[in-house]
């Protein structure tokens, strides 16, 4: 039964991944605009998806991650081949991005050498 349920998430994982991230997006778009004070039906609108939805796309993209990561993690490899293939994947773009936001801020904008 708990496979059956796994192999269904899987399944529409990539749908359910969408989902999560439009109702980040929507619950950010709704959070600017109830503290914008709007009135009328667009404060009603907002009161009701902060209420039925709120920040619930979060929780939905965490679960999801923590079950790819617990696939990846079960397959034969070793606890250091999954931190390597991680860091082999995350580090160079964090580099890039990383070093260009220093440059531009830290040298460019604030010259703070």
């Amino acid at each position: 039964m708990m496979k059956r349920i796994t192999s269904t998430i899987s399944d529409v994982r990539g749908e359910l991944f969408g989902f999560s991230i439009i109702t980040i997006i929507l619950f950010h778009y709704f959070e600017n605009a109830e503290a914008a004070g709007f009135g009328g039906a667009a404060s009603v609108i907002t009161k009701i998806y902060n209420l039925a939805l709120g920040s619930s796309g979060v929780e939905i993209f965490l679960f999801l991650s923590g079950m790819g990561l617990f696939y990846s993690l079960s397959g034969d490899l070793r606890l250091s081949e999954f931190y390597r293939k991680r860091l082999t994947r995350i580090l160079p773009a964090y580099l890039v991005l990383g070093g260009a936001g220093w440059l531009i801020l830290d040298i460019l904008l604030q010259k703070t050498g």
